[in-house]
């Protein structure tokens, strides 16, 4: 959970990347979320994040499967 907004352009962690980020709504008073993943690590794929609450969904491509997350 976070606490972000839209005045927060980029987020900087050495060695990650953003894959999904839902900020809070600026009328709520309700965490936001962000997703990282190592830069390593390409098999993330964010498919959609929720318009009504704090939730993203993503997929894991792997050698036995995709996950969705």
């Amino acid at each position: 959970e976070t606490w972000l907004d839209e005045s927060v352009q980029e987020i900087d962690l050495p060695n990650f990347r953003v894959v999904a980020r839902r900020d809070r709504a600026s009328s709520e008073n309700r965490g936001g979320i962000i997703i990282f993943a190592r830069l390593d690590v390409a098999n993330l794929v964010s498919v959609c994040d929720s318009s009504v609450a704090e939730r993203s969904w993503i997929c894991l491509h792997t050698n036995i499967g995709t996950y969705l997350y």
